[in-house]
């Protein structure tokens, strides 16, 4: 009896015991961490201004295009989804646009949304620029020509569009040449530049233009990452010597910078090869140098060429 009771007892104390360690556990599962994959932006994105409502970007692909999640690139401007391009692409153009500064930004697009969401990008900053082009008014001439002029306004306001000028209307010159040298130079450049004598009475436009020149077939193949007034000038007093260049191109591009009173205004003009070097022509009197305009008509807008 002793013995069925003791038994019963250590029965009792074994059930209480497993109970109580069985309430008191308070070990919880831990979820797995999930890391979300980010897939590589692209990079070396660029704009250029094809005319006064639209802008051509073009960037270098995402290192990760074979990752099996990758579906393309999703484009913004100003914050505002404006298409998307598929695997492969590098380049599109933005139309319709108003003649300020906007912000691009290439993102890539997955087939999670939530990779989506974490991928990285990349933006620059652009604007609009008006194109002027295939106009007889947009012609250097030689300085032995008189009737036609050696100088370009880039932007004339009751012409709305660049305008030839002769040496009398000197102090109006944005850019000329002067082929008229004892050294066969041709030198390109502001009017103060170029050894013309000035018998206008009044001031040269303070005009500059960049320190070097982009090789290309068109003056959109020309991009830029950066504002153009983080660019390099020559002083109002320098030209270029075009005589000296070469190209395997179909002509040159260069900055031009010109300060007016209501602010700076930025253009690149586009000087093209002719079959005399960059001389339509070989007769001094009636030869020229043909060119296309990209103007920003807006002052202190460096976000356009």
């Amino acid at each position: 009896m002793k013995l069925t009771k003791l038994f019963s007892i250590l029965t009792l104390v074994l059930g209480l015991s497993f109970c109580l360690n069985s309430c008191n556990d308070t070990t919880t599962t831990t979820e797995p961490v999930v890391t979300v994959e980010k897939l590589a932006a692209p990079t070396n994105l660029e704009a250029t201004s094809i005319d006064s409502q639209t802008v051509k970007i073009r960037w270098t692909s995402s290192t990760d295009e074979t990752n099996a999640s990758f579906k393309g690139y999703e484009i913004r401007y100003d914050n505002k989804v404006f298409n998307a391009a598929l695997k492969g692409a590098n380049e599109i153009e933005i139309p319709q646009l108003t003649s300020i500064e906007h912000s691009f930004t290439v993102r890539v697009l997955t087939s999670d949304s939530t990779k989506k969401l974490n991928s990285e990008f990349t933006t620059v900053k652009w604007a609009p620029a008006w194109r002027f082009a295939n106009d007889a008014k947009i012609k250097f001439y030689s300085s032995a020509n008189t009737t036609n002029g050696s100088g370009l306004v880039l932007f004339d306001t009751d012409e709305n569009f660049p305008y030839n000028l002769t040496v009398k209307d000197l102090n109006l010159w944005t850019l000329g040449i002067n082929d008229k040298t004892t050294d066969g130079s041709i030198k390109f450049g502001p009017a103060k530049s170029l050894d013309y004598t000035n018998s206008t009475g009044k001031e040269l436009k303070n005009v500059v233009i960049s320190k070097t020149y982009v090789e290309v077939d068109k003056l959109s193949d020309v991009y830029d990452s950066k504002a153009l007034d983080t660019k390099e000038y020559l002083g109002s007093a320098e030209s270029i010597d075009l005589s000296k260049i070469t190209t395997t191109k179909k002509g040159i591009v260069l900055i031009v910078k010109e300060t007016t009173t209501a602010g700076t205004i930025y253009a690149k003009i586009f000087l093209k090869k002719g079959d005399n070097g960059f001389f339509v022509g070989t007769d001094k009197l009636t030869r020229y140098i043909n060119g296309e305009v990209s103007y920003q008509k807006i002052p202190n807008l460096p976000y356009a060429k």
